[in-house]
């Protein structure tokens, strides 16, 4: 399956709305260590998106 660079951005782009969304609504039920480790794993992610969009 080939999927374009633009493509592959546009639905991590919305992926990433739906799923900050998410995490908005239980941010109150983590303590700070899930959300720090949550968020490496996100910033990772984006990284390797930007990564393959180059």
């Amino acid at each position: 399956m080939i999927v374009n660079a633009d493509d592959r951005a546009l639905a991590s782009a919305v992926l990433a709305l739906a799923h900050m969304r998410r995490v908005k609504d239980t941010l109150m039920r983590l303590n700070l260590v899930e959300v720090a480790v949550a968020m490496g794993v996100i910033a990772w992610l984006s990284v390797m998106a930007l990564g393959f969009v180059r």
